[in-house]
């Protein structure tokens, strides 16, 4: 839309990245009902973009947390191969941006972080 800032990004490491978030949700859901949820923000008066997946799963503790940001860290039964958030903390810092990883609301967040260049 007219008068909203514009990321520079690689698209397709981007779509990946999200794409490597959202296996990680549907892991941490596993076999029970629950949701995900893609949102989008603008933080720091429009200097950065928020990009957030959500899910309802068995909240993650920090050990756990800390666990994903391994590569090929196998926390649980997993749908990825244990790459998934490490790429997509790469691809967020490849941009100049980070990945948070946390639980706010009863729910766990992945949020990257991404810069909006002038």
């Amino acid at each position: 839309a007219e008068g909203l800032p514009v990321l520079s990004a690689d698209g397709q490491k981007l779509r990946e990245a999200i794409t490597n978030l959202l296996i990680c949700a549907a892991d941490n859901i596993q076999d029970e009902t629950g949701t995900i949820a893609l949102q989008t923000a603008l933080e720091n008066n429009g200097g950065s973009i928020i990009i957030t997946v959500c899910d309802s799963g068995k909240l993650l503790d920090p050990d756990t947390q800390t666990a994903l940001l391994t590569p090929f860290e196998r926390c649980r039964t997993m749908l990825g191969v244990g790459l998934e958030v490490p790429l997509a903390k790469q691809v967020a810092e490849d941009h100049g941006g980070q990945l948070h990883i946390g639980c706010a609301g009863g729910q766990n967040e992945l949020r990257l972080v991404l810069p909006i260049q002038p």
